[in-house]
Parts: C-alpha cells; structure tokens; sequence
C-alpha cells in the first residue's frame, strides 16, 4: 500500500513529540494532548487575512515565535519563552525595555537539577542587531547562532546532552500548530507558507528549526530605539552631528560636538526641548568630555552615538570587583598575570557550563570574564593594531559588551552581572574604579577609563542628561520639540 511520504512526516513527528514530552515526565501525555494531528486537521484556522501585506504577516510571525512558550522543556516548572525573560512595556515591577528586573536572569527549574540562575543580567534586545559580535561576552557572530543556542539550552530548560530532543520539540510545535495560541490568526505552518513559501511538513526538523531561527532573527533585528528621545530632539533642532563620521574617532567626534555647543552657547542660541534643562545640559558636557581640567567623563569613548554603544569589549571593572570580593584584593591581577604568561590557562580555568550557570552556594567564589572566555586572539576583529596575542587576550580578560544607554531607565539593573539596583550606583563604580586606574591600582583595566575623571559631585548632571536618552512616542516628542526649553545662560557650565 502507497503511503504518501507528507502522512509519514506527520506520523513521525507525533510519535516523536510522544517520546520527547513522555520522557520529560509529562504526566498524561498523548500526542493528540500535544496538539499533534492529521495533516488536514493541521489547516485549522489558516487562511490569511487578504489585506495584510507581507511585511505585516513576516513580523506577527516573528512575534508569534518571540512569545511561543511551548519549546521549553515540559519537564520544568514554567513554559518559558524569549519575551519571559526580554519583557517589553509595563510587568508587575517598572516599564521595561526587552529586559526583565532581575540582577541575573532565571532560568526553568528542572525536577533533576533545582533552581538555577544565570551569571548574567538580562540586556535590552533594543538595537542588538547592530553589532558584530553578541552576548554580553562576544560568543556568538550571528543572531541565528545566538537564538539556535539559546533554544537549544539551559534558558529553554535542556542539558548540553539533549540538543536533539530540544530541535524536535521545536519542530514538533511548529509542524503540529492549528493556531489556537495567543490568538494566532492561522497555523505555524501556513504562516511560513504564506510568508517564505515554504512548506513546512515536506522538511526535517533541522530544516523547520533553521526556518523558525531565521524568523525569530529577522524580528529581533526589527526591534530598534526609535531615536524620538529629548536628546535626539536636540541634535536635530540644533543641526548637531548623531555621531561619528567615515574613520572619526569617538574623541574627534566629541571634540566637534563641543566646538559646536561652545559656539552655540557663546552666541546664546542653544536650543534644548522641553524638560532638557541646564542640568542635563551640563551633564552633556562631561559626558563627551575626553581630555582637558575635571570633569572628564570620557564617556562617549565606549558609549558612542548614535547607539551610545561602540558594540566592542571592554574592561571597566566589574569583574575584577566581583572576584576581588571573593578572593581578597589584588587577585584579579595575579589571574591576569597567569594568563599572560600561559594563555591557554584562561580556557582551561573557564570552561563554558560553568560561567554560564551558578548551581550552589560553593561556585559564587568564581567570576565570569567575559570575552576573554570566548575570543580567539589569532582570529579576533576586535585586537587593536599593533597588539600581540597575549597582550589581547589579558585585555580581553574581564571585558564585557558595551551595553546601550538609550531606554536606560527601564533596563535596571546594571552591568552584565546586575550588581548595581542604581544607575548612581553604576556611576559610583565607574569613579571608583577610574580612581584607582589612575593611581596605578588597576593595571590591566581598559585605559580610557583612566581618562575619567569624574567625582560624586558631577552625579547629578550626568543622570539628568542620561533620562534624556529614553524613547518618547510621536507626540510626545513633537511637544517637546514645538515648545522649546528656555534657556538660562547663568547655570550653563563653561567647562
């Protein structure tokens, strides 16, 4: 008898998804539970709106996939998903940004392993796709990478030993969808025929998760800051640079930004918008501030517009602070010196499980070291001319991503491991730890953070400049713009 080859697809992939969830410790389970189904039961609820245009279907599906909380192992204690831990808008807590309120993030409970976090605070998604390498330390040179692992591992609740079963639980969902969930307006499978005309029941399930990577990729790469704050308000009514231009560097950037704002000021015709005060003016300054009499901020270093991100790697002092704390002052240092003498240590001492998770009480005396971790000194784009292998990889020892600042209220708390509740609290460790690298006490931190040269009496004017970074919506950002701030010429500093 002629078995049509799409029945045996199906067939294979409910039997499969019965093994899979049966395994997990499902209780009850049975495919037609799982939501798997006859190929013509699978057309439920497909037909796609006509007057939605193509751009409109390819980011519900994106989105659809953003929040689907079925490819999370069933044998853990919540249905997790990617917008449980990149939460967007109003949660229980605060206004959010695509992070979570969380120092580090939460991973699924499992019955045979307990409760683990991450080492990692959640990032915002908010123009991730503008960078080269991603993560918090660089592991990863693609989205479609980045999201294959993360639905592939501990934050979908799966063991390194399980990525097989973790690619068929994705393909199961997607192959067996009616579009009964979140108010789906058709079927997962139709919803790719309709969108990239491909028909997901005629492939493997390494080609539907290739499929389903490549969406949910597009639709994080959709999600940008709209650039409608007060600050982006203010280059445009002053016809200011939104930042660096062909190979100018952050500092030559800086350096026109002010020449323009002295100028400006000279002849008494700044303009701000609305609720960006002399303060947040003041604030400005010292954060493009690169040289020259305190305050220095140096911040437009690292934190460079249009992003306020350079998307590179940094050592500024967190890590160091973090395993200092454990391990008693100065040894930070010494592990560094281990590693240039002997850079094969560092990947031995740092194997990849570990630094990602924290399962006991025991492991807190270690610390995660960022890109130094993953970064191949013989490869790696972000070596800088000149420098050997060694002296890249004790650089890169410690070194984090620099996180955007725009939307920065709704993405507390800070740093990769969410050690600061504050952004004072963040601004105060960058002092201290700028204090220290000019007093020789930090050897191996990134040098322009010994260009800062900031006290705690300039806090108050670099926050009130920092709040001029959120994104505003249309009209809020034309109100601000159509009534302009007035400004006081008095309280503008000359510094």
């Amino acid at each position: 008898m002629f078995i049509p080859d799409r029945f045996t697809k199906t067939l294979r992939r409910s039997l499969t998804a019965g093994a899979l969830l049966g395994a997990a410790g499902l209780i009850g389970f049975s495919p037609a539970a799982a939501g798997a189904q006859s190929d013509a039961d699978a057309h439920t609820n497909t037909q796609a709106p006509s007057d939605q245009n193509d751009a409109e279907l390819k980011t519900t599906l994106g989105e659809r996939l953003f929040y689907e909380t079925r490819f999370a192992n069933p044998g853990t204690d919540f249905p997790t998903s990617c917008a449980a831990c990149h939460q967007n808008g109003p949660n229980e807590k605060a206004l959010r940004a695509y992070t979570d309120v969380l120092p580090r993030s939460l991973m699924p409970l499992r019955r045979d392993v307990g409760q683990i976090v991450t080492r990692r605070n959640t990032p915002t998604l908010l123009d991730v796709g503008s960078g080269a390498l991603l993560n918090w330390d660089g592991e990863f040179d693609s989205l479609e990478a980045l999201i294959r692992h993360k639905l592939t591992g501990r934050m979908f609740g799966w063991k390194p030993h399980e990525i097989d079963r973790a690619l068929e639980a994705v393909d199961m969902v997607i192959v067996s969808d009616v579009g009964e969930e979140m108010g789906a307006e058709m079927s997962y499978p139709v919803h790719f025929k309709t969108v990239q005309g491909v028909d997901m029941m005629d492939l493997d399930h390494d080609e539907v998760v290739e499929w389903a990577v490549r969406e949910l990729a597009d639709y994080v790469r959709s999600l940008r800051s709209t650039r409608s704050s007060a600050y982006d308000s203010h280059v445009i009514m002053s016809r200011l640079p939104d930042g660096p231009g062909d190979a100018e560097t952050p500092a030559d950037y800086a350096w026109r930004y002010l020449g323009r704002l002295g100028n400006m000021s000279a002849r008494q015709i700044v303009k701000l918008p609305q609720g960006f005060d002399e303060l947040a003016y003041n604030g400005m300054k010292i954060f493009l501030a690169t040289d020259g009499p305190a305050p220095v901020g140096n911040c437009v270093s690292c934190h460079t517009p249009p992003f306020f991100s350079d998307f590179k790697f940094h050592n500024t002092g967190v890590a160091q602070a973090e395993y200092d704390g454990a391990r008693g002052s100065g040894s930070f240092d010494e592990l560094v010196s281990k590693y240039a003498a002997d850079p094969s240590a560092q990947s031995a001492d740092h194997p990849h499980e570990r630094y990602i998770t924290v399962e006991s009480a025991e492991e807190h005396d270690t610390a995660d070291m960022g890109h130094g971790d993953f970064a191949d000194p013989a490869t790696s784009t972000q070596r800088l001319e000149g420098e050997s292998e060694t002296e890249f990889a004790v650089r890169m020892t410690g070194a984090f991503k620099t996180p955007t600042l725009r939307n920065l209220e709704l993405t507390a708390p800070y740093m990769h491991n969410g050690a600061y509740e504050s952004l004072e609290d963040a601004l105060r460790q960058k002092i201290e730890f700028s204090r220290k690298v000019r007093a020789g006490e930090a050897p191996h931190a990134d040098p322009e953070m010994g260009i800062m040269n900031i006290s705690e009496d300039d806090i108050p004017a670099l926050m009130a400049f920092l709040k001029q970074l959120r994104d505003l919506d249309p009209e809020g950002l034309r109100e601000l713009t159509i009534h302009p701030h007035l400004v006081d010429y008095s309280l503008i500093s000359m510094y």
